[in-house]
């Protein structure tokens, strides 16, 4: 020991003083990196790209795509693109206005896999203001048919994109592991509808202000979706929950465990009644309240004509103000069957007071079937049980009871009625 220092404690203060230089290299040409990468994104001009990103992404489609703008960022989540307002056309046979619209996309890409591994792998995606617009025409055909189909040569993995100044650029990036699966999809104030250009029943049906969050979403597993939106309402009143699933090879999309709830008294009347030209003139919408709560297990929809569905739907506190069905009903039948003007004042209130109502449904082979229903009232039961096809034709078993009451005043009225009443009258 000289001058009173411990060689080994020099040796290890040496160390550490180079262990620390080392580190604070380190660090400063990860934070040279990070600058660099940052600049970059942020001064590149993506736009210039532009041209040759929309035709790729067209050819991806099989259909029209427009890109008003692109630009690279860096985030929590990694790499991002911004592209906006995107336009994908419709198929021209159903109509010339956009198959799909979105005001901003932002796409964020795995950095790590960029790196390391010279792959593109999606993490996430933000759609704002997204609508989508889904039409089946007469001959039962959807606007979605064709989207994708494009052929590709097999091992093409480069991609060639000729630069602005007519300078081809190789890109030498490998097709990532196939993973399917993006974390998360999220769509904020978004819009779906849905026309049908059925002769005899058209439909023209929308939901607005759409949130719904999609995590794991895959087009070869089954990915949760939770949402709300507005049915024909100005703030959030539907709110759901279900597992979507895609069959690529048969296009066709699978829904389970589809849940929809909805209050009546909050829908906007005047526009429900543009569903469906049969529901502009019938009063009842006007004055109809009550909570409905629809319940789908299995939705399968595919080619033209392979649509498959059950579940149930339920109204409680369901009331129709100012329209008796009873009245209505008898005051027609009775008047023509006996000619007698019947007391119908004795029926009780002039609304129709929905004590319970409940059907179990199913679709398939192009026609609706009826499996179990019942509608009870403060006055009768109704209950229904067949099919409607798509012309509307019924095939219906139907049974209609009045109560006690009800009956004693039509009995008084014609007694004859009396033989049509059962053991409990």
């Amino acid at each position: 020991m000289k001058n009173g220092k411990n060689p080994k404690t020099s040796k290890f203060g040496r160390s550490m003083r180079i262990i620390k230089i080392i580190l604070f290299s380190l660090l400063a040409l990860a934070l040279i990196a990070c600058t660099g990468i940052f600049i970059f994104l942020e001064t590149f001009d993506t736009d210039q790209y532009l041209p040759q990103i929309t035709k790729k992404v067209s050819l991806a489609l099989g259909r029209p795509v427009s890109i008003g703008h692109v630009g690279l960022g860096i985030s929590s989540q990694g790499i991002t693109l911004d592209a906006g307002p995107l336009t994908i056309s419709d198929d021209p046979a159903f109509t010339v206005q956009p198959f799909v619209k979105v005001d901003r996309a932002r796409i964020s890409f795995d950095l790590k896999s960029l790196i390391f591994r010279r792959g593109i792998h999606i993490t996430g995606i933000l759609l704002q203001s997204p609508q989508i617009h889904f039409i089946r025409s007469r001959e039962g055909s959807m606007n979605t048919r064709g989207i994708g189909q494009v052929s590709r040569s097999a091992g093409d993995t480069t991609g060639v994109i000729a630069s602005p100044k007519g300078v081809e650029i190789t890109s030498s990036l490998k097709t990532a592991p196939r993973n399917d699966t993006i974390k998360f999809i999220k769509i904020q104030d978004g819009s779906i509808s849905f026309i049908d250009q059925n002769q005899v029943l058209p439909l023209d049906i929308w939901l607005t202000g759409m949130s719904a969050n999609l995590n794991g979403f895959s087009l070869s597993e089954p990915f949760r979706l939770s949402f709300d939106a507005s049915f024909y309402n100005s703030d959030p009143n539907v709110y759901g929950s279900v597992l979507v699933s895609f069959d690529l090879s048969k296009q066709s999309i699978g829904i389970s465990g589809l849940s929809l709830h909805t209050d009546l008294s909050r829908l906007d009347i005047e526009g429900l009644k543009g569903i469906s030209p049969g529901m502009k003139d019938n009063p009842v919408f006007k004055n109809t309240s009550g909570i409905v709560q629809l319940n789908m297990p299995h939705l399968q929809m595919g080619a033209p004509g392979d649509f498959q569905a059950n579940g149930d739907i339920i109204v409680t506190n369901g009331i129709i103000r100012d329209l008796n069905i009873i009245k209505t009903l008898l005051s027609h039948s009775l008047g023509v069957l006996g000619g007698v003007e019947v007391n119908i004042g004795k029926l009780g209130t002039n609304d129709t007071i929905i004590e319970k109502a409940e059907a179990k449904f199913s679709f398939h082979d192009k026609s609706f079937f009826i499996d179990n229903s019942l509608v009870k009232t403060n006055v009768f039961e109704f209950s229904a049980k067949g099919s409607v096809d798509q012309g509307l034709n019924m095939d219906m078993q139907t049974m209609l009871r009045l109560n006690v009451d009800v009956t004693a005043a039509l009995v008084n009225e014609i007694e004859g009625l009396k033989f049509l009443c059962d053991d409990t009258k």
